[in-house]
């Protein structure tokens, strides 16, 4: 049982605990439904907030760099995590959006007026 309770602490607790946060963070800077195709300015937004470092921690600062994969499709990760604070001032002045929270209430929306819900009774 010692070997099983260290596999648990050593192996799946932290891949488990990753994968939670690489969901969390990925699934929450997609934007679905209403964003014009192939435009990668509205694809996705740059999720940095300081809240967010717990998550962010885990999944190697996926929210704030992954972004930068939408416009520059080869680089690996470690090049985006480099070249991320100036890719960032050039996406805030291109027009990306920056820590959005309001797509919580939007459903992962871009836009809020596109957001139609649908009632269970």
């Amino acid at each position: 049982m010692n070997v099983i309770d260290c596999a648990v602490v050593i192996v799946v607790a932290p891949n488990m605990i990753r994968q939670f946060c690489l969901y969390f963070i990925s699934s929450n800077m997609h934007y679905y439904g209403d964003v014009v195709p192939r435009n990668a300015l509205q694809q996705t937004q740059v999720m940095n907030h300081w809240l967010l470092w717990p998550f962010q921690l885990f999944c190697f600062n996926f929210g704030s760099t992954h972004s930068i994969h939408h416009f520059v499709v080869k680089d690996p990760f470690y090049l985006r995590q480099m070249t991320a604070p100036y890719a960032h001032e050039v996406m805030a002045k291109a027009g990306v959006r920056f820590n959005d929270f309001g797509t919580y209430k939007r459903a992962n929306r871009f836009k809020l007026d596109t957001v139609h819900f649908q009632s269970r009774g």
